[in-house]
């Protein structure tokens, strides 16, 4: 249940317990809220004193934290995650909290979130090495009350950059155009099919198109790349739509440029995403995609 995320009803779904019945018939399976009250509130204890007492050992600790609101519940939480390194130099990265934030999310809220949350692992002040986070002002001034060092996550910064490159007239309407594509498939199983059945037709393993999303890193390339890849079956079924125009020669130039433009973004982005990057990488890393866009610029 914990480590794959299943729910406590597992234990009374019939394919589990035919399974658990084959392989020892005589154990008998106790019910969800002995999990729900007994062993998985075990766990937990035993996971919270593991972590806390490497914790205690550790004289300083990196942090990094977020604030993002649910798009079903449309409840706010906050996370709180450590990053330290043991006398031998394992790492050692675990998530603290991924806390209810009903509050307004002001500096000074989160600020008291940031101090409860440390406070609630006996982290002190002068253990507190330094704070990842965006560069959002109200996360700025929370790091700043809370007077911990702070740094802007290099990855967040970089889809800054990707923002502002698509934000030009040109490629706002082509991406929009895109959208509507993809989002003219998402509403229409009939559509859908009938795309599969061109790629069928053209021996290709059939693919659906990418929808993009503000708040996902990359969603954009990956869109732009599957569009991209899709490109005779996408033009096959605009030719044949009343819905839709095609997309012009122009249109598919630019496409693909954009795709050349974002592709080291979103690589950049893979890489420094890692369990195992470290703060080292970012200057290389950085030196890499200065000197590619410089040479953007003279092509």
């Amino acid at each position: 249940m914990a480590l794959d995320n299943q729910p406590f009803t597992l234990v009374e779904d019939i394919g589990f317990n035919n399974l658990m019945n084959h392989l020892e018939p005589r154990y008998c399976m106790s019910s969800r809220k002995f999990y729900s009250k007994t062993i998985i509130p075990q766990l937990y204890m035993e996971l919270n004193n593991k972590i806390s007492y490497k914790l205690i050992k550790t004289d300083y600790i990196g942090f990094s934290s977020d604030i993002w609101t649910c798009s079903i519940s449309h409840k706010s939480f906050v996370s709180l995650s450590s990053h330290s390194i043991d006398k031998d130099f394992n790492r050692f990265d675990v998530v603290l909290h991924a806390s209810h934030f009903p509050e307004s999310h002001t500096g000074i809220n989160i600020s008291k979130k940031l101090e409860s949350m440390w406070d609630s692992w006996k982290i002190q002040a002068e253990r507190r090495h330094i704070l990842v986070r965006d560069g959002a002002s109200n996360m700025i001034s929370g790091s700043n009350l809370a007077e911990i060092p702070a740094i802007h996550c290099t990855i967040h910064l970089l889809q800054l950059v990707v923002s502002d490159t698509t934000s030009e007239n040109i490629v706002i309407d082509v991406l929009s155009k895109c959208r509507r594509l993809v989002t003219h498939f998402n509403h229409s199983s009939l559509a859908c099919n009938n795309f599969k059945q061109i790629q069928l037709q053209q021996n290709l393993d059939p693919l659906c198109l990418v929808q993009d999303v503000p708040t996902r890193w990359n969603s954009t390339y990956l869109m732009l790349d599957r569009l991209n890849k899709l490109k005779i079956p996408v033009q096959l079924y605009l030719a044949e739509s009343s819905d839709l125009m095609p997309f012009s020669t122009l249109e598919w130039t630019l496409i693909l440029n954009i795709i050349k433009l974002l592709k080291p973004f979103f690589q950049l982005t893979q890489e420094m995403s890692s369990e195992i990057t470290t703060l080292s990488s970012v200057i290389p890393n950085m030196c890499s995609l200065k000197k590619f866009m410089s040479k953007c610029q003279v092509d």
